[in-house]
Protein backbone atom coordinates (compact mmCIF):
# COMPACT_ATOMS: atom_id res chain seq x y z
CA UNK A 1 0.00 0.00 0.00
CA UNK A 2 2.65 2.53 0.91
CA UNK A 3 4.77 1.99 -2.26
CA UNK A 4 1.49 2.46 -4.07
CA UNK A 5 1.63 6.38 -2.78
CA UNK A 6 5.02 6.49 -3.22
CA UNK A 7 5.04 5.14 -6.76
CA UNK A 8 1.53 8.04 -7.15
CA UNK A 9 4.23 10.88 -5.53
CA UNK A 10 7.09 9.91 -7.91
CA UNK A 11 4.92 10.20 -10.46
CA UNK A 12 3.36 13.23 -9.67
CA UNK A 13 6.66 15.19 -9.03
CA UNK A 14 8.35 13.82 -12.92
CA UNK A 15 5.21 15.71 -14.17
CA UNK A 16 5.02 18.71 -12.11
CA UNK A 17 9.11 18.91 -12.96
CA UNK A 18 8.73 18.11 -16.68
CA UNK A 19 5.87 21.05 -16.58
CA UNK A 20 8.66 23.31 -15.25
CA UNK A 21 11.31 22.45 -17.74
CA UNK A 22 9.69 25.55 -20.01
CA UNK A 23 10.27 27.77 -17.45
CA UNK A 24 11.62 31.91 -19.13
CA UNK A 25 15.31 32.74 -17.43
CA UNK A 26 14.87 36.35 -17.44
CA UNK A 27 12.15 36.51 -14.18
CA UNK A 28 9.25 37.42 -16.43
CA UNK A 29 6.35 35.82 -16.68
CA UNK A 30 4.09 35.23 -19.71
CA UNK A 31 0.36 35.37 -19.52
CA UNK A 32 -2.06 32.49 -19.56
CA UNK A 33 -2.40 31.48 -22.66
CA UNK A 34 -0.51 34.27 -24.44
CA UNK A 35 1.72 33.09 -27.13
CA UNK A 36 5.46 34.05 -27.26
CA UNK A 37 5.41 37.13 -29.23
CA UNK A 38 8.93 37.89 -31.85
CA UNK A 39 11.12 40.51 -31.31
CA UNK A 40 10.43 43.56 -34.29
CA UNK A 41 13.41 45.22 -34.72
CA UNK A 42 12.89 49.02 -34.10
CA UNK A 43 14.31 51.72 -35.89
CA UNK A 44 17.42 53.39 -33.37
CA UNK A 45 16.81 57.11 -32.58
CA UNK A 46 20.19 59.23 -32.85
CA UNK A 47 19.88 59.82 -29.22
CA UNK A 48 19.45 56.16 -28.21
CA UNK A 49 16.79 55.03 -26.48
CA UNK A 50 18.10 55.29 -22.86
CA UNK A 51 17.47 58.66 -21.02
CA UNK A 52 19.49 59.23 -18.02
CA UNK A 53 17.73 59.06 -14.51
CA UNK A 54 15.98 62.18 -13.50
CA UNK A 55 15.80 63.49 -17.01
CA UNK A 56 13.06 64.36 -19.83
CA UNK A 57 13.34 64.00 -23.14
CA UNK A 58 11.23 66.22 -24.96
CA UNK A 59 10.25 68.23 -28.15
CA UNK A 60 9.13 71.35 -27.91
CA UNK A 61 8.89 75.18 -29.32
CA UNK A 62 10.56 78.08 -27.99
CA UNK A 63 7.86 80.77 -27.41
CA UNK A 64 10.44 83.09 -25.80
CA UNK A 65 13.87 84.37 -25.40
CA UNK A 66 15.37 86.23 -22.26
CA UNK A 67 17.86 88.27 -23.77
CA UNK A 68 18.86 89.66 -20.54
CA UNK A 69 22.45 89.34 -19.39
CA UNK A 70 22.38 87.79 -15.89
CA UNK A 71 26.40 87.51 -15.38
CA UNK A 72 29.15 89.89 -15.85
CA UNK A 73 31.70 87.94 -15.99
CA UNK A 74 33.22 87.10 -19.69
CA UNK A 75 34.23 83.53 -19.34
CA UNK A 76 30.69 82.83 -18.73
CA UNK A 77 28.69 81.83 -21.89
CA UNK A 78 25.96 83.35 -20.49
CA UNK A 79 27.30 86.91 -19.68
CA UNK A 80 27.36 86.62 -23.99
CA UNK A 81 24.45 84.89 -25.22
CA UNK A 82 20.80 84.35 -24.44
CA UNK A 83 20.67 81.00 -21.70
CA UNK A 84 17.21 81.74 -20.49
CA UNK A 85 13.78 80.42 -23.03
CA UNK A 86 10.20 79.77 -22.67
CA UNK A 87 9.65 77.14 -24.25
CA UNK A 88 5.91 75.24 -25.16
CA UNK A 89 6.17 71.38 -24.43
CA UNK A 90 4.98 69.44 -27.99
CA UNK A 91 6.15 65.98 -26.88
CA UNK A 92 6.88 63.76 -24.14
CA UNK A 93 9.42 61.34 -25.66
CA UNK A 94 10.18 59.57 -22.50
CA UNK A 95 11.56 59.68 -18.72
CA UNK A 96 14.11 58.16 -16.94
CA UNK A 97 13.88 57.27 -13.85
CA UNK A 98 13.36 59.84 -10.41
CA UNK A 99 12.56 62.87 -12.79
CA UNK A 100 11.42 65.24 -10.08
CA UNK A 101 8.92 67.29 -11.95
CA UNK A 102 5.36 66.69 -13.35
CA UNK A 103 4.93 68.12 -16.91
CA UNK A 104 2.45 67.70 -20.03
CA UNK A 105 2.17 68.27 -23.20
CA UNK A 106 1.32 71.45 -23.90
CA UNK A 107 2.80 72.86 -20.68
CA UNK A 108 5.27 76.12 -21.24
CA UNK A 109 8.13 75.94 -19.04
CA UNK A 110 11.25 78.83 -18.05
CA UNK A 111 14.27 76.77 -19.04
CA UNK A 112 17.98 77.42 -18.54
CA UNK A 113 20.14 76.29 -20.79
CA UNK A 114 23.09 75.21 -19.47
CA UNK A 115 25.04 74.85 -22.43
CA UNK A 116 24.29 77.93 -24.82
CA UNK A 117 25.24 78.79 -28.73
CA UNK A 118 28.82 79.29 -29.33
CA UNK A 119 29.98 82.95 -29.31
CA UNK A 120 30.97 82.80 -33.27
CA UNK A 121 27.24 81.63 -33.78
CA UNK A 122 26.06 84.28 -32.49
CA UNK A 123 28.17 86.76 -33.71
CA UNK A 124 27.38 85.99 -37.13
CA UNK A 125 23.80 86.47 -35.97
CA UNK A 126 22.94 83.08 -36.44
CA UNK A 127 21.99 82.19 -32.79
CA UNK A 128 20.11 78.84 -32.73
CA UNK A 129 17.62 79.39 -30.08
CA UNK A 130 14.71 82.08 -31.07
CA UNK A 131 11.30 82.40 -30.87
CA UNK A 132 9.42 79.64 -33.07
CA UNK A 133 12.53 77.05 -33.13
CA UNK A 134 11.90 73.76 -32.37
CA UNK A 135 14.32 71.77 -29.89
CA UNK A 136 14.78 68.07 -28.71
CA UNK A 137 16.27 68.58 -25.42
CA UNK A 138 16.73 66.80 -22.05
CA UNK A 139 15.10 68.26 -19.50
CA UNK A 140 16.44 68.19 -16.22
CA UNK A 141 14.13 69.76 -12.94
CA UNK A 142 15.16 70.68 -9.96
CA UNK A 143 13.42 71.02 -6.51
CA UNK A 144 13.30 74.99 -5.43
CA UNK A 145 13.50 75.29 -1.29
CA UNK A 146 10.00 76.73 -0.56
CA UNK A 147 8.30 75.25 -3.67
CA UNK A 148 8.88 74.81 -7.25
CA UNK A 149 11.01 73.30 -9.75
CA UNK A 150 13.96 74.70 -11.70
CA UNK A 151 13.79 73.35 -15.22
CA UNK A 152 17.24 73.15 -16.89
CA UNK A 153 19.13 71.98 -20.25
CA UNK A 154 22.70 70.24 -20.76
CA UNK A 155 21.79 68.94 -24.28
CA UNK A 156 19.39 70.14 -27.17
CA UNK A 157 19.48 69.61 -30.85
CA UNK A 158 17.70 72.11 -33.21
CA UNK A 159 14.25 70.29 -35.06
CA UNK A 160 13.72 72.75 -37.10
CA UNK A 161 11.26 75.62 -37.20
CA UNK A 162 7.35 76.21 -36.41
CA UNK A 163 4.71 75.86 -38.95
CA UNK A 164 3.65 79.37 -38.93
CA UNK A 165 0.49 79.96 -40.71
Amino acid sequence: MISKWIAILLLGMLLVASGCSGTRTDGERPAAGAAEKKAIPQPRPEWGIKIDPGKCRIVATIVDVDHNQYDDDSSNPCARTPCVVRLRVDQIVGMGAGFAANIQKGDTLTVQIRVPASTETVEEGEYPLRKGVVIRADLDASPIFGGGVAFFIDQYRVEGAENSP
